[in-house]
Formats: structure tokens, sequence, C-alpha cells
């Protein structure tokens, strides 16, 4: 990745401690300055020892980021149940089985949880607008690029330390055109993987939805922790046979709605439009 979208980051905290002031140079090479000073300030990547207890720590810290609190006013378009809600039994699952197979319990739910808070409001339909965004407006930068800074960028302003490790960790994670080097990232893309698999069978089917979310998570952990290793579950891709693939679509105004407001949120981040962006993406739905 590019230093200078590594070094946005910097620019979006250091709006958020010192306002517009610290932009007020006009040559983009002042900027870029300000950048590199605020970097080892604000975002640098931290080497830890204990990597046992920094995740441990990075776990608690997540719950209380505004990323995984505003789960709870979002959700998928077509469907009513909270986001968190299915992001919470995602951690849940992952935590028991990394338990079960002697992984790192805390990395893994951190993953877990990290994938899913990565859920703008109206979910995959309100994504797509965000990517629309970024091709209109010539940002070069990747979806899982993407994805890994608005986690850390949000992580950081929580007061959350983000170490080497679980910077690599998470691109590993967000890197989906690559196969998982580290166990946790491989089950919790399994996890998240599952989870979108139980809504795209809840949008379209007439299932009791608390009954077959609950039977699914314990059936697919059951299934790791005997045999071992990380599995698919044959009962899920069975019903996945069955589901269309029909997804349910915002309307043109609600599209526009959305794009409007990531339009007026960069305006108000005048120095960075990566800042409006990532505003939006963790913003209520509500």
């Amino acid at each position: 990745m590019p230093v200078y979208k590594r070094l946005q980051v910097a620019g979006r905290l250091a709006f958020l401690f010192f306002g517009h002031s610290v932009f007020r140079k006009e040559n983009e090479g002042g900027i870029i300055e300000v950048y590199h000073i605020l970097e080892v300030r604000m975002i640098e990547l931290i080497e830890v020892k204990n990597i046992d207890e920094y995740y441990r720590k990075l776990n608690v810290g997540i719950e209380t980021s505004k990323m995984w609190n505003t789960l709870q006013s979002k959700s998928e378009v077509g469907l009513a149940k909270s986001e968190r809600g299915y992001q919470q039994v995602a951690r849940i699952m992952g935590g028991n089985i990394a338990r079960g197979l002697s992984l790192n319990a805390d990395l893994a739910e951190c993953l877990v949880m990290c994938q899913g808070a990565f859920f703008p409001a109206y979910g995959k339909e309100g994504k797509k607008v965000v990517m629309r965004y970024m091709r209109e407006n010539d940002i070069e930068m990747s979806e899982a690029d993407l994805a890994r800074n608005f986690v850390e960028y949000d992580l950081s302003r929580t007061k959350n330390i983000v170490s080497v490790d679980f910077d690599n960790k998470l691109k590993e994670l967000f890197d989906v055109d690559n196969e998982p080097k580290t166990k946790e990232v491989e089950l919790a893309r399994m996890c998240g993987k599952t989870i979108e698999s139980i809504k795209k069978i809840e949008m379209n089917t007439n299932t009791n939805q608390a009954d077959f979310v609950y039977s699914m998570i314990r059936d697919i952990q059951h299934d790791c922790i005997s045999a071992g290793e990380l599995v698919e579950s044959d009962k899920l891709q069975e019903l996945l046979k069955g589901v269309s693939d029909r997804e349910v679509e915002l309307c043109d105004n609600k599209r526009l709605e959305i794009y409007d407001r990531i339009k007026s949120l960069s305006r108000i981040f005048k120095s960075e439009k990566m800042s409006g962006i990532y505003e939006y993406i963790g913003a209520s739905e509500r």
C-alpha cells in the first residue's frame, strides 16, 4: 500500500484532535510534512512484547469503539434485525471454536469484530454507494485497504493501540483474493462467511430465525472442534442450494441520499475526502 495512503490516517486524526488550522499550508509538500510529523505521534504502529495480553485488552477495547457500537443501529437492507446481533453471534462462534482448537481466542474475536464492523449504514447497499463515490472522485483505494484503514482509524480515535502484528493480521483478513496464512484469520473469515449465509437464508425463506441461528452455530462449533480443524458446514451448504441470489436493493432516491451524505461529510473534512467516507461508514443508520 502506498505510503501516502497510510499517511491519510494521520491527517484525519490530526483534524479530529487539532482542527482545520493544522492543514492551513497551501502547498501539498507542506501538508505531507505535517502528516509525517503527526504519524509518529498519532498512528505509530506499536511493537508489543506480550501478544496475549495485548489482544485481551484490544478485545475489550473494540467493544467500546464507535465502529462496533454503531452496528446496533444498522441493518442489512431486507432484514429487520440489528447487525450487531449477527456480529455478536459471529464473535461468540469464533471465540468458542478458537478455544476448542487451542488458537488465540482473543485474537480471533478481535478479527471477527473488526471484519463485521466494516459495515456502512444499509450494509452491502451502502457499501456500493461508497465505492461508487470513490470511483467518481478518483480515490484510488481498494475495498480491502478501505476496510483496514477504517478499522485502524476508529481504533486509534478510541485510544486503542494498533500493533504491527494486528496491522498485518488485518491486511491478511481483508485481502480476500489470497488464502489466509494464519488460522485465526481463516477462522474469522469463516465466521463472516457463515453469518452472510445465514442472513441470505433468513432473507429468502420463512425460517424460525432464533432457532435456526442457534442450531447452525452450535453444529458448526461442534463439527470444527470434533474434527480438530476448521470445516465447512454441509448442512449450511445444502440449505444455500435452495436459496436464490435475490437481494433487496435500495431505491434510487435512497442511493442519492447516501451519496449526498458522503459528499457533505467530505466538504466538512476539506483536507481529506477519505475522512468523510470513514465518518459515513461509522455513522448510524437510524
